[in-house]
């Protein structure tokens, strides 16, 4: 019998493999009829990414995997993982950092700016409502009206194609600075560059390492358009700064077109805010100290993108089959167990992994893949917007002495931040909000709450008082708190 058995799996198992075969061919001949040859390579270079990524891949047990690993809690700062990747545990003294209402204002500015970029496909309905419908120019006007800036200060807005994500050049006068933003992720086009994630051999600052093939070729394609605009607007400008923003995968391509013009131009005063970027350069070169000098990478809770590379999807996978291989339990365990006990799959995942805890820690943190992950770039900064409070009491109730997993309450109001290893994102963690804390509006809402807590604050320029040193603020707070709470309904509602 069991022959027979073993025989059926491998005739289903061929039916299948020919399939995906036919299925794969289809794509491409249907990709050369109705692509252009950049389109159709990319859709080639993404076929073969996942035809040799799903080998062996069991959807039940990825899905029963993810369940497991989601109760394991994996930590972010793990010292096993971390002195794993090399990091000094000694010297990771991880404390909140105190950002100054000036660091809140420009980090403000800048995230109105990445959000303003996506046009209306990135304001909240609330936002739309003083912007004019035009037929012309309606994004440019989205990110006009959205970010205050005149249009004569706009020096090109360019939408973009197959590895030439869309950009904007301006003038941020009361800035004093030359700003290119680059967009994240909102076309076909650049879901095409997000995906070519193979990684190929770069030297940047004499550094060797790798960079996601897809964000490289975008931005040497960005430099030779660019290179000669903010070459002029530098020497007619010389006091101006150069920033370069971007959300997304224009976080990725703004860091990896900065290290390429600071490369070229040692002499330019460039910073790089990055918020939620895609991760581009493997560890040598995204710890390097002039990445860690010119880039600062903003990631707002469990943020999911700075995390995905084709390392951290092998990681991944090879995680799953751990936890299969400790545990020893099938899909069917939790899925029929759930239904015949009334239980959630997540009470009977942790009862069950409970014991292996320590050990799957452990052998997680030692795995090796096949390719290095892509990590955040520079100096990276988490933020920490729900912190959890552990509750010493409910009502009168003492809560001293007893074990009551879940008496937290969640604070947030305090945006936390903190400056964190760049290693800490090399592989994915699952939680809840992975995708959510992702789109700009989460940004957004982290920056309004610390405007919020700082009292209010001007977030169109500061005024000097008679104390050069001391900083007025112009905004109502109550303005503030009535965006703030527009941004949480909205959240929920996209939720």
């Amino acid at each position: 019998m069991s022959n027979e058995v073993e025989e059926e799996v491998r005739e289903k198992a061929s039916v299948l493999g020919k399939f995906k075969g036919l299925v794969f061919q289809g794509i491409d001949a249907t990709s050369k009829k109705l692509f252009s040859a950049e389109t159709h390579n990319a859709l080639s270079t993404i076929c073969d990414l996942v035809k040799n990524n799903i080998k062996e891949m069991n959807p039940f047990d990825i899905t029963v995997g993810t369940l497991y690993l989601y109760v394991l809690n994996l930590q972010l700062l793990d010292e096993v993982y971390m002195e794993h990747q090399g990091v000094d545990t000694s010297l990771m003294s991880i404390k909140p950092l105190e950002l100054s209402p000036e660091d809140i204002e420009r980090l403000y500015q800048v995230t109105r700016m990445v959000v303003g970029v996506y046009g209306i496909a990135g304001l909240n309905p609330k936002d739309i409502e003083d912007i004019p419908l035009t037929t012309t120019d309606f994004t440019l006007n989205v990110f006009l009206n959205y970010t205050k800036t005149e249009k004569e200060e706009v020096i090109e807005f360019v939408s973009g194609t197959t590895f030439d994500p869309s950009h904007l050049l301006c003038l941020k006068r009361e800035m004093n600075c030359i700003v290119l933003v680059f967009r994240g992720t909102l076309s076909l086009q650049d879901l095409l560059t997000d995906l070519v994630a193979t990684i190929e051999p770069v030297t940047v600052f004499g550094v060797e390492g790798y960079c996601h093939s897809g964000i490289y070729e975008s931005s040497l394609r960005k430099v030779t358009q660019i290179e000669s605009k903010i070459s002029h607007l530098h020497q007619r400008y010389p006091n101006y700064k150069i920033l370069i923003v971007g959300h997304s995968l224009g976080g990725g391509v703004a860091v990896v077109t900065s290290a390429l013009f600071l490369e070229k131009h040692p002499d330019w005063d460039l910073k790089c805010i990055a918020l939620a970027p895609a991760a581009a350069f493997t560890r040598e070169i995204a710890t390097c100290k002039q990445l860690k000098n010119m880039v600062v990478s903003f990631v707002n809770n469990n943020d999911i993108v700075p995390r995905l590379s084709l390392g951290s999807f092998e990681h991944y996978k090879e995680m799953t089959k751990i936890v299969k291989r400790v545990v020893g339990t099938s899909s069917k365990d939790i899925l029929f167990g759930s239904i015949k006990q009334t239980e959630l799959p997540t009470t009977i995942a942790y009862r069950k992994i409970d014991q292996y805890k320590d050990v799957l820690k452990v052998l997680i943190a030692q795995i090796e893949t096949p390719h290095p992950p892509c990590l955040p770039a520079g100096r990276v900064v988490q933020m920490i917007t729900n912190v959890a409070i552990p509750l010493t009491k409910i009502g009168d109730f003492d809560l001293e002495g007893w074990d009551f997993r879940g008496a937290y309450h969640v604070d947030d109001k305090k945006p936390k931040w903190f400056e964190v290893p760049n290693e800490c994102y090399g592989r994915i963690i699952p939680r809840t909000t992975l995708t959510i804390d992702h789109i700009p509006h989460s940004y957004v809402r982290v920056l309004l709450k610390c405007l919020v807590n700082l009292g209010g604050m001007d977030i169109d320029g500061y005024e000097e008082s008679d104390d050069e040193e001391d900083l007025k603020c112009k905004t109502d707070e109550k303005v503030l708190q009535k965006d703030m709470e527009t941004q949480d309904k909205t959240n929920q509602f996209e939720s």
